[in-house]
């Protein structure tokens, strides 16, 4: 009988050095058509004028966008936002979801994406996106339809998009993990 013998590799280890490399999560996100599907389904489902995946880029000090629902607005995909100002920021480090009815009324509100692509935001919300309870970015949804506020169902639709995100991105590192 042969005897197989495994070196001891610290799995959680390497599993966290995935997850902290941008590039290849950037990839995922952008590579996949989940997750496209996934944003436009959410954009529909809660009558939002668009949404976008932004993803924590620690070497930076940044979220970028690296999803966003609208074809018109494949431009903003690459908008980096500093971790010290705006909201998607406040959420990735609080690492709870918000919703706001006038944005430019909120302290941490930065209109440096609004003046660059000629664009209002008006109401948003926005929540973490967590893989394996590690926060890897935000996704947010603005300007409900006929200039409402975002209701808490919207927020729970968006909460499960988020979510199926996560787990997707999850299962993906898993099986990177596996192949390496």
């Amino acid at each position: 009988m042969r005897t197989l013998i495994i070196d001891k590799v610290d799995l959680r280890e390497k599993f966290e050095r995935l997850s902290n490399d941008f590039v290849m999560m950037k990839s995922l996100l952008q590579s996949q058509g989940i997750y496209t599907a996934l944003l436009s389904l959410v954009t529909d489902r809660i009558l939002a004028d668009d949404a976008s995946v932004w993803l924590l880029n620690s070497a930076e000090e940044c979220l970028e966008v690296v999803l966003d629902r609208r074809p018109e607005r494949q431009a903003f995909v690459g908008f980096k936002q500093p971790t010290n100002r705006g909201i998607v920021s406040m959420v990735a480090w609080n690492e709870h979801g918000i919703s706001l009815s006038n944005v430019s009324e909120h302290e941490m509100f930065d209109d440096t994406a609004d003046k660059t692509f000629r664009y209002t935001t008006r109401t948003m919300i926005a929540l973490p996106l967590t893989v394996n309870g590690r926060v890897m970015g935000v996704i947010s949804a603005v300007n409900k339809q006929g200039d409402v506020q975002f209701s808490d169902d919207d927020m729970n639709n968006l909460a499960i998009i988020a979510s199926s995100m996560g787990h997707a991105l999850r299962s993906q590192l898993l099986e990177k993990l596996v192949q390496m």
